[in-house]
């Protein structure tokens, strides 16, 4: 279940990041570095807030509706009139405190932006609600529907409004017109049987609050850089620093469809108490993360200027000095998400919680530091060092609750095999035609050694085999 639901998660989680990546690269040649670091700017503080709205019920109806998904009726009959309350007060406050954020930023030109962007939260905070419940139930191909939709609203309506004319706020509008689409197909497309009794207990602060509070604070990592270089730098280094977060953070967003079939697998199998089980999920979704980081890393590294360059134009080449330090802290930041949903899963939302609050306040401290003294440079720095502290705390909580981790000759293995082609990719020229053989040949070898090794095996193509047939998974 587990293989072809993260398949079928991959499909919307691909069309997510497809569509994250059309608009921001898109953006970026529209807009320029100073109206698109604005854009970026925006965005953070809109998606911070959205986490208070789509990770405490949403999240629960993956969670407890994953393990009784013949009750989601009454699970959903309980909480949608919350979830809908809910993202209509955190929409108010937020519309009334925008000013007090402009003021702060020192720009007053983001209340209006603010407020514009403001109107994606109940949609958005709506649709996630229909699409936890697709994952809840494990139907897997109507998230990836929904996603897909959701996605390919939003491109056409941001680029719609962007080349009529509105510029930046044809943007954030196109933004709010996404959720709408994907709101609308999951109304559609979720039909539910009919189940007398009510759902007896609802665990909000054991669950929903922690939930809420530990996205919330692991989103604030993909913002905290951000917020400090638009306080102590002009905008055009945020215009730079936006544009570089935005391609590393590509290896995170697609661990995310792991984590969400990640979540309800594991929880099922803590239930029933079936360790090796739990045991052999978790060591193959760190081992397949762990493989694939280390080769975008290694594009990254060594081929920063390059991929600014074929990305967002030469007009962001400032970005290239911190892509490689944002690469690796965004990348111990993706291994430190997918662990903390391995500890959720186990129902361990007050350790998650703690260690994220201990984190995010070295994260603060490492920024106010940095920023000011080394720009963009502090900046990515301050990130790596929170993200690889955080990385060590989850993973030696997942030690002392499963007494596992990444198998050790798997870790070798990768390892080698990524210094290999390390080397090799320092050799190439970053010119003409070795451009295309950099970015396409050197990932393909990689992988051909792996399996050459015996770190890539039958199991796992057969593994690759057994995911492709989309259908429902109801079993």
């Amino acid at each position: 279940m587990l293989i072809r639901g993260t398949f079928l998660m991959i499909i919307g989680q691909v069309s997510f990041m497809l569509s994250a990546f059309a608009i921001n690269f898109g953006l970026a040649r529209l807009l320029g570095p100073v109206n698109y670091g604005t854009f970026g700017l925006v965005m953070s503080i809109l998606v911070a807030i959205e986490r208070l709205v789509v990770t405490g019920i949403p999240e629960m109806m993956q969670k407890f509706g994953g393990e009784r998904p013949e009750n989601m009726y009454l699970l959903k009959k309980k909480m949608f009139p919350r979830q809908l309350f809910y993202t209509v007060i955190i929409f108010s406050v937020f519309w009334l405190v925008t000013p007090l954020i402009s003021k702060f930023f020192g720009d007053d030109a983001l209340t209006l932006y603010l407020h514009i962007a403001s109107f994606d939260i109940i949609f958005y905070g709506l649709y996630k609600f229909y699409l936890g419940m697709q994952n809840g139930l494990h139907r897997f191909n109507h998230h990836a529907f929904m996603a897909i939709t959701y996605s390919v609203s939003k491109v056409c309506a941001v680029f719609a409004l962007v080349l009529t004319g509105l510029s930046l706020t044809g943007a954030l509008i196109g933004n709010a017109l996404g959720s709408v689409g994907g709101l609308i197909l999951g109304i559609i497309i979720t039909r539910l049987p009919r189940v007398e009794g009510t759902w007896k207990h609802i665990p909000y602060v054991e669950f929903i609050i922690p939930n809420i509070l530990y996205f919330l604070g692991l989103f604030l990592f993909f913002c905290i850089d951000l917020w400090f270089v638009k306080y102590f730098l002009d905008k055009l280094e945020v215009g730079y620093y936006v544009s570089a977060s935005a391609l590393a953070k590509v290896p995170y967003f697609t661990s995310i469809a792991l984590s969400a079939a990640l979540l309800p697998s594991v929880s099922f199998a803590s239930k029933k108490q079936d360790r090796q089980r739990v045991h052999a999920l978790v060591q193959q979704s760190l081992r397949y993360i762990f493989m694939g980081l280390m080769i975008v890393n290694i594009l990254f590294i060594t081929m920063p200027s390059i991929l600014i360059h074929i990305v967002f134009g030469a007009e962001y080449s400032g970005a290239a000095e911190v892509l490689p330090i944002l690469g690796i802290g965004l990348s111990f930041l993706t291994f430190f998400a997918v662990m903390n949903t391995i500890l959720m899963a186990r129902n361990r939302m007050k350790t998650i919680f703690i260690i994220t609050f201990c984190v995010i306040i070295i994260d603060v401290v490492c920024n106010s530091m940095l920023v000011p003294r080394y720009h963009l440079t502090g900046a990515a720095v301050s990130t790596t060092i929170a993200a690889v502290i955080g990385t060590l705390l989850s993973g030696i909580n997942i030690f002392w609750d499963l007494k596992i981790i990444l198998p050790f000759l798997s870790f070798l293995r990768i390892s080698g095999v990524a210094a290999v082609i390390f080397i090799l990719s320092l050799f190439i020229p970053e010119q003409g035609i070795w451009i295309v053989i950099k970015l396409l040949i050197v990932p393909a070898v990689y992988f051909l050694l792996l399996w050459v090794i015996g770190e890539l095996t039958e199991i796992d193509f057969r593994r690759l085999k057994e995911i492709m047939p989309v259908k429902t998974l109801n079993n």
